[in-house]
């Protein structure tokens, strides 16, 4: 909250940068249940928590850029992440 709006300097442009995680989050889940359904639930899980990462990096590079075009890169990528826990909250273990 406080990197969106340091460096968007605008409240308005913040919130779209907020809301870019959520963005994320829903652009990623159905090609993220696919995968899970094709290739399992651990490679579709990896690799939403490395999107996640790699989205974090990101944020990084936007705060010592100063770029907010990078900073909702890098908030929708982050959104993998949010994407991943929610699915693993959902899952039920084997009996």
């Amino acid at each position: 909250v406080l990197l969106a709006q340091e460096v968007t300097r605008s409240e308005a442009m913040a919130g779209i940068a907020r809301a870019s995680t959520t963005i994320g989050a829903a652009v990623i889940a159905l090609p993220l249940g696919m995968l899970a359904a094709r290739a399992g639930r651990r490679r579709a899980l990896t690799l939403a928590w490395a999107v996640a990462a790699a989205g974090s990096a990101v944020l990084v590079l936007s705060a010592a850029a100063g770029s907010t075009a990078l900073l909702v890169l890098g908030m929708v990528a982050l959104g993998a992440g949010t994407a991943a826990g929610r699915s693993c909250s959902s899952a039920r273990s084997p009996r």
